[in-house]
């Protein structure tokens, strides 16, 4: 299920959001994606039209959607500026923000891994107190899945701390693996990081929204009205026109099991991932 720039703007055709709103099941094109943690049963969560307030902490940050990036040839991707990123240890061990890692960055759902600089990757290795094989992928100590510790990402003022439990994989009962590898080409963020945000997009508007997830199991359905923006921050860019029209309905997709392992390798599917949910609207 694709979910990026539709019609007029990569496609000449309309995905599935051009098509919820040409039909009026939703009166905008802007969607919600929570996928929550690894461990969580029918955790993730697509909200076209609305969003849930009820899964992210605080408030949401709204950003410019970046336009392609050198070597994208005007094919338009959620592009977000990331400011730093950090490792804080476990146990109040401190925290440390690295050198030169702010980067424009795709948020990508489809990817089960996140790719980042070499010298980002090497980095995270040493912190994690891992080795890196032939293949790029770093075993580290899977006790490191049981202790505190996350990985933080930074974006303006919002910063996304991703638990070690989520940034690691354990690939069988004695072996385990750093969530992130060095990028062939396209710097992006994939499921190690999108467990732990609240994502929503108002395509063809230059403009994500993202906020710290929550695990809570309640739910929270809220549609912008006359009075009732989206979201934002004070200097936020302004929701698109569709989004602040009134009794704007939604449509949900559940996914119905957590998706399978997949591939260390780079998926471009878009964002959210296409796991075979179970829709309804």
């Amino acid at each position: 299920m694709g979910v990026g720039f539709g019609n007029g703007v990569n496609l000449e055709y309309n995905n599935i959001v051009d098509e919820l709103a040409e039909q009026g099941v939703t009166n905008s094109r802007a969607f919600s994606v929570a996928l929550g943690p690894s461990s969580q049963n029918n955790g993730g969560l697509v909200i076209f039209g609305g969003i849930d307030t009820k899964k992210y902490a605080g408030k949401l940050f709204t950003f410019p959607n970046l336009p392609p990036q050198p070597g994208e040839k005007n094919h338009w991707r959620y592009w977000i500026q990331l400011d730093s990123i950090g490792f804080t240890k476990a146990n109040g061990g401190g925290s440390t923000v690295y050198q030169n890692s702010r980067t424009p960055i795709v948020l990508d759902s489809g990817a089960t891994y996140s790719y980042l600089p070499a010298s980002i990757i090497t980095k995270l290795a040493a912190d994690f107190g891992g080795t890196m094989d032939s293949d790029g992928i770093t075993q580290v100590p899977c006790s490191l899945l049981n202790q505190g510790g996350s990985v933080d990402f930074t974006f303006g003022q919002l910063v996304i701390r991703v638990p070690n439990k989520e940034f690691l994989r354990q690939v069988d009962s004695s072996t385990c693996i750093m969530g992130a590898m060095v990028a062939e080409d396209t710097l992006l963020l994939g499921d190690t990081f999108m467990r732990s945000a609240y994502g929503m997009l108002i395509p063809p508007a230059p403009g994500l929204s993202c906020g710290q997830l929550l695990t809570a199991t309640q739910s929270s359905l809220t549609r912008p009205t006359r009075k009732s923006r989206w979201p934002r921050t004070p200097t936020a860019a302004p929701a698109s026109r569709a989004s602040r029209r009134a009794r704007v309905p939604w449509a949900t997709c559940r996914a119905s099991a957590p998706a399978p392992p997949r591939a260390a390798r780079r998926r471009t599917c878009g964002w959210p991932s296409p796991a075979s949910p179970a829709c309804s609207w």
